[in-house]
């Protein structure tokens, strides 16, 4: 008897085994579909740890490809290096379409959907979708190391084509997909305007485990019970702004006794700020926890959430949704997306970016008005049950693709 299950290539230029936690987007994604009873084939850099993801039950119904790591080869140039893995991506596509007839193929990045773009070009039948997690041109240049970027002040011009190639690219994709998908409205307004408004991007945000995350009394040994905890949860990158959290250290001196921040993650920023908190002798009230497993205890002892503070970036990312699904009172960079999310002083607190002071600020106002924390607490709560439940984003995404 023929099997007419679906088949979904879920298509990610990535590895699954270093990004975010055991709870990143990627994970849930495919944790859902594969309780779904749908064969799910996934194409994948060479993950560093495989055990990570067996230990964890990932890949129960996952028929994973995993490709050569082709960075690490002798191939010095990113664009050759790009080329070669789009071009094994397009023949993995084939291969998966005639082979195992897959009829359905769902990217999370511009160079899977490129791929796909490429073979519906050559057999128009073929569907695929497209999920942007962010604009590769717009990363590009403002969440890489800036002297890798510019020249006296000046895009480097070999950067200058890379986002031209990538804005190209970007186009193709938006104008053959089924579908776009966004999962924020940054990244629907920029791709409309890319395109002058010639498509219509749905948005299906990010969500987490409504069940797991959710506000419970424990306690960690490694936190003090006795302090308000700030918690930081994500990569140490410029974008997620852990610095200006640690930078709002010297307008809370008064209050310096009462409170303790924990700093959770890894990345390119660590070092920089373990010699900031040591230079400046702020060692008793800072502790840096690194990569955790266990995100959702620390949140469950945590009093204040900080992140998203820094004009690099617009909106939320998946630590300030499992935060407000906890019923953390969230401290969170205002602009045009968070002001369509949350009201300020409501179900969080919106602050000017890029400004240390005003964070500082809204964790005194805060501590100084347990009832307004409380509040922020029960309404954040609120609105990651009526907007952010993975059931009700993935069961919106599924119905889309299959549709």
């Amino acid at each position: 008897m023929t099997d007419l299950s679906p088949r979904i290539a879920d298509l990610a230029f990535a590895d699954i085994s270093s990004i975010g936690g055991i709870e990143s987007g990627t994970r849930r994604r495919l944790k859902f579909l594969s309780s779904n009873k749908i064969i799910i084939y996934g194409i994948y850099l060479s993950p560093y740890n495989i055990n990570i993801l067996n230990e964890h039950e990932i890949l129960t119904e996952v028929k994973c490809f995993f490709l050569l790591n082709i960075k690490k080869s002798l191939l010095k140039s990113p664009l050759v290096n790009r080329s070669i893995n789009i071009s094994l991506t397009i023949l993995y596509i084939l291969f998966l379409k005639f082979f195992y007839k897959v009829n359905i193929f769902h990217c999370h990045d511009l160079y899977c959907g490129f791929s796909c773009a490429i073979v519906k070009g050559i057999f128009p039948k073929t569907k695929f979708f497209v999920t942007w997690h962010g604009p590769a041109s717009y990363e590009l240049i403002n969440f890489r190391p800036k002297s890798r970027i510019f020249k006296n002040n000046q895009i480097k011009l070999k950067y200058r084509l890379f986002v031209a190639i990538y804005i190209f690219m970007e186009k193709v994709v938006c104008t053959r997909t089924n579908r776009n998908m966004a999962i924020s409205e940054f990244e629907k307004d920029y791709f409309e305007n890319l395109t002058n408004s010639k498509i219509d991007i749905l948005v299906i945000r990010n969500s987490v485990d409504i069940n797991k995350f959710k506000p419970e009394n424990i306690t960690l040994d490694e936190i003090p019970k006795n302090r308000i905890i700030i918690t930081f949860i994500g990569r140490l990158e410029q974008k997620n702004s852990p610095d200006i959290l640690l930078n709002s250290i010297p307008f809370l001196k008064d209050y310096i006794h009462e409170i303790f921040f924990i700093i959770v993650g890894s990345g390119y920023l660590e070092n920089e700020l373990k010699t900031y908190v040591n230079q400046n002798n702020y060692q008793n009230f800072v502790s840096f926890l690194g990569m955790r497993y266990d995100v959702d205890k620390i949140l469950k002892v945590s009093d204040i959430f900080v992140s998203h503070c820094s004009s690099l970036v617009e909106g939320i990312g998946n630590n300030v949704i499992e935060a407000i699904a906890t019923g953390i009172p969230c401290i969170i960079g205002y602009d045009n997306i968070n002001n369509r999310i949350f009201k300020t002083d409501y179900n969080a607190i919106l602050v000017e970016k890029d400004n240390p002071k005003a964070v500082a600020d809204a964790v005194i106002k805060l501590i100084k008005n347990k009832q307004m924390l409380k509040k922020i607490s029960q309404n954040s709560r609120a609105l990651a049950l009526q907007e952010f439940s993975i059931d009700s984003n993935l069961n919106k995404m599924l119905e889309i693709i299959l549709s």
